[in-house]
């Protein structure tokens, strides 16, 4: 098929453009799936800024099903680094990063906050977790924990080598 100076080739197996042109399928005269020259693709966009950009005015979902296992990986050939996130997920408010989970060079799992520039959970490759955040106080049952750890409520500890403790108060 040729319109002008594109043209589009429909094979056995494939539909392609022949010159240097973007190819889109439309619903009521609306790219519903657009694939730019560079092959990013918009659904709901003409005009994708990643190899998968997804966008409706509404609110939007992405739904995946399975009668057996479904999931989503995140898989980077990258090994990250210090200034560099092998594999991440962020989350966004109008264009502007506002939370990231990431996984760097020895396999730690952080959850980032930009906006503060804090590191608010940090899960180590072995398994302990560091909790950083304002102060470095944890609170357990309360939003503004005072002491490294605040406990609002009944706490109770099972340790077969008993507690340590300093400073004791009653």
């Amino acid at each position: 098929l040729q319109h002008s100076s594109q043209t589009l080739r429909i094979d056995q197996n494939s539909i392609r453009t022949t010159t240097n042109s973007h190819l889109s399928l439309m619903t009521n005269h609306t790219a519903a799936l657009y694939i730019d020259t560079s092959q990013q693709i918009g659904i709901g966009t003409t005009s994708p800024s990643f190899k998968l950009d997804v966008f409706d005015a509404a609110a939007n979902f992405i739904r995946m099903g399975s009668n057996d296992n479904a999931g989503i990986i995140i898989n980077s050939n990258a090994n990250g680094s210090a200034t560099k996130e092998a594999s991440r997920l962020q989350f966004a408010d109008a264009g502007s990063t506002k939370w990231q989970l990431y996984k760097e060079t020895s396999d730690d799992l952080y959850v980032y906050n930009p906006v503060a520039n804090k590191y608010p959970l940090h899960f180590k490759s072995g398994g302990n977790v560091i909790l950083v955040e304002d102060g470095n106080n944890v609170g357990i049952g309360v939003s503004s924990p005072a002491t490294p750890l605040h406990v609002e409520g009944t706490a109770r500890f099972d340790a077969s080598d008993g507690i340590k403790a300093r400073g004791v108060y009653a």
